[in-house]
């Protein structure tokens, strides 16, 4: 069932200015050419002059705009974070009402809060907590000893290993696996022999995890997620890495086992780390990049070397040019080959 929600309502809850009737109800939110009479829409910066052609009811703006008189417009601060607390008030998540569904196995060890739903066919074996309001939805194998926290998803058919701990509200999107043997081999009478990994896998509170994501344990003491990090789906984070807290990593990406990044690092599409090195606070690594060394705080790389982002996008101004180049070259060559002849 659709929600509705009043202009006062709305304008309340984003502490925004606001004109028009606090009556009018809306139905939703979405983007400016999609929305209608009972849709609200957002714009900042340069999509602000396509409001006056939308037939939007009404609009989250940074500032009251006298170009759209017959929209109810909402003022803040802040329009993304406006956009998504209105997303989180339309947002129709199914309702899990606390209880453990008939065709799940839990083992007798494991102590589940009676506040806790599991799922139909979840398999919980050995000593695994889950705490008040989690949610462990339908196909979700678990191995203790494990941990899960308050208010945390863990959707369909994900598998959690020994030695998982997940903290508080984190979402972890289905297929994911958390706590695997980590890639380790080393050489053994010529054969590649997988080393033990003992160790666990610590995610902090507030953190999300993507689709089809892997994040192995360690060989030894724990990988560790921080907390608010959000990684994207298909993403590879190896044994004993160490993420900082409130870092971005979008899909396709990976960091060899023992990394350690600081805290707000950006991984951008298909990029990655290699193994044993360090990223300071706020690296960002762009799509298809690598980092194949230390990195300080702040830097941006780019390309498949991974240099400075500004002396990567000079070189591929060169590189375009490469033909020109050429042409003047042979020019020049010939030149020269005619005044020796010459001579």
């Amino acid at each position: 069932m659709s929600k509705k929600f009043t202009a006062g309502r709305i304008a309340e809850a984003l502490d925004a200015q606001f004109s028009g009737s606090p009556d009018k109800e809306f139905t939703g939110i979405t983007s400016i050419d999609l929305a209608d009479e009972n849709k609200l829409t957002f714009a900042d910066g340069k999509h602000l002059k396509r409001l006056a052609g939308s037939s939007a009811g009404g609009v989250i703006v940074p500032e009251m705009r006298k170009d759209i008189p017959d929209k109810l417009q909402f003022a803040v601060k802040d329009v993304n974070e406006a956009l998504i607390k209105v997303l989180e008030m339309f947002a129709l998540e199914p309702a899990f009402e606390p209880k453990i569904e008939p065709t799940a196995a839990v083992d007798e060890n494991a102590k589940i809060s009676s506040k806790a739903y599991i799922g139909d066919f979840v398999l919980v074996r050995g000593d695994v907590k889950i705490a008040d309001g989690a949610v462990v939805k339908a196909g979700v194998k678990i191995q203790g000893p494990c941990e899960i926290g308050e208010n945390t998803v863990i959707d369909s058919n994900c598998v959690l290993y020994p030695r998982t701990r997940i903290g508080r509200n984190c979402l972890i999107h289905a297929g994911t696996v958390i706590g695997a043997t980590g890639y380790g081999y080393r050489p053994v009478n010529q054969m590649p022999k997988l080393i033990p990994h003992n160790g666990g896998v610590v995610i902090e509170d507030f953190v999300d995890i993507g689709a089809n994501s892997c994040v192995d344990r360690a060989k030894f003491g724990d990988t560790v997620i921080g907390a608010g990090t959000k990684i994207d789906n298909l993403c590879q984070i190896a044994h004993n890495v160490k993420v900082g807290k409130c870092c971005l990593i979008a899909g396709q990406s990976g960091i060899g086992g023992s990394t350690v990044t600081g805290d707000g690092c950006i991984l951008a599409g298909n990029s990655g780390a290699i193994d044993n090195i360090e990223l300071g606070d706020k690296v960002t690594i762009c799509a298809t990049s690598t980092a194949l060394k230390n990195l300080e705080s702040g830097r941006v790389i780019a390309g498949p070397n991974g240099i400075d982002r500004a002396k990567y996008l000079k070189s591929q101004v060169l590189v375009g040019k490469l033909p020109e180049i050429v042409q003047r070259l042979k020019a020049l060559e010939k030149r020269l080959n005619n005044e020796t002849e010459n001579d």
